[in-house]
């Protein structure tokens, strides 16, 4: 897959989970979509770079596609606790990471 510039997921949460002998850090993602298509979600490569702003998230993953995370659109849908749901059966120590890691929202 090509490398996407400025994904704006609608919903996110950011998991760690042991890939390749070491933890990595990567974004689950939800996009809603709409009638007919439904909702989509997408599973990044490792976290290779961010910065966090007072109401942001902006990351790079290894692949080098980048995400604009929104402090506000934090958390997990019924499709991504799915999906979180079906990778601990793959990775069972895999964690979600606390939104409290980062400075809080402004207003």
């Amino acid at each position: 897959m090509l490398p996407e510039e400025g994904l704006t997921p609608d919903s996110w949460a950011i998991i760690r989970l042991n890939d390749e002998g070491g933890v990595v850090r990567r974004i689950l993602s939800v996009y809603h979509r709409g009638y007919p298509w439904g909702d989509d979600w997408r599973l990044s490569s490792a976290i290779a770079d961010e910065q966090d702003t007072p109401t942001n998230i902006r990351a790079v993953t290894e692949s080098g596609s980048s995400y604009i995370l929104s402090k506000s659109r934090h958390g997990l849908t019924s499709l991504s606790l799915s999906v979180y749901n079906r990778l601990q059966g793959e990775y069972p120590e895999i964690e979600i990471e606390d939104i409290e890691k980062f400075a809080t929202l402004s207003n």
